[in-house]
């Protein structure tokens, strides 16, 4: 069975053109939007439809990290419940219910120190469960995960099962949803709707976790999920209790929007 892996991008989620990469090698805006999330130790996962993806089938069944396969994120692995390609867009879309793409247990993904995931996709109205998350793998027991309407609002989970919802409504649209966590608050923006916050701490148990796309611990109850992006960040991007935007959320809704097509709320 062949195997292509795409280096360098063809069309964007609306079927425009995209430039390819000769001036970023990362994939274009990756560079720079390493840096403004504070560099190569700061950004422990980025992952991106654009770069360092292996497609077989129709499928997609591996992501590299936008950085290298080594040495950086652990790559997600769709073998055995590979994701949907969609060839012409670039994006991939778990059309049934028993495709997920997923990690490695990583230390580098511990929630038991502040941690912000983001993720570029589209969170169907139709989904209850979980997009993307930062799971223990088993149990939900440890858990920083973005998940489907409750009340018609997308909503953030972390550990201990608490919930914020955001101020936007799931949809098809593809949208950029920032999950910020610490000792001392947690929430969710969905760009560029206002960034909501609970003021408790959103740490978990220490240990080491997987990052999943299309689910948590394995693949979402839901379908109709569709992927462009998904990067976990050190620290907490929202940085305090606030609603507005940090540089580095500024930074990354520029980006989503301007290299995914990501509509902004």
């Amino acid at each position: 069975m062949a195997f292509v892996a795409y280096r360098r991008s063809h069309r964007s989620t609306n079927g425009r053109a995209i430039a390819l990469f000769a001036s970023d090698p990362l994939g274009a805006g990756n560079t720079a939007l390493v840096a403004a999330l504070g560099g190569n130790a700061a950004v422990l996962g980025f992952y991106d439809r654009r770069k360092n993806v292996t497609v077989s089938a129709g499928t997609l069944v591996q992501v590299d990290d936008v950085r290298g396969a080594s040495g950086f994120g652990p790559s997600l692995i769709g073998t055995g419940h590979a994701p949907t390609w969609n060839a012409s867009a670039q994006t991939a879309s778990n059309t049934a219910n028993t495709m997920y793409l997923q990690t490695a247990a990583s230390a580098k993904f511990d929630v038991s120190a502040a941690l912000t995931l983001i993720t570029v996709q589209s969170v169907p109205t139709t989904s209850a469960d979980f997009v993307c998350a930062v799971t223990d793998g088993s149990t939900n027991t440890r858990v920083l995960g973005v998940a489907g309407p409750s009340a018609g609002f997308i909503r953030m989970l972390k550990s201990g099962s608490s919930s914020v919802l955001s101020t936007v409504a799931g949809g098809a649209a593809v949208r950029l949803t920032m999950v910020p966590m610490s000792a001392s608050a947690y929430g969710i923006a969905v760009a560029n709707a206002a960034l909501v916050h609970t003021l408790a701490s959103g740490l978990g148990a220490a240990g080491n976790n997987v990052l999943t796309v299309f689910g948590s611990n394995a693949a979402s109850t839901d379908t109709g999920s569709v992927w462009c992006a998904t990067l976990v960040v050190a620290g907490d991007l929202g940085v305090g209790t606030g609603t507005a935007y940090t540089a580095a959320m500024t930074a990354t809704a520029t980006w989503a929007a301007a290299n995914h097509n990501a509509v902004m709320a």
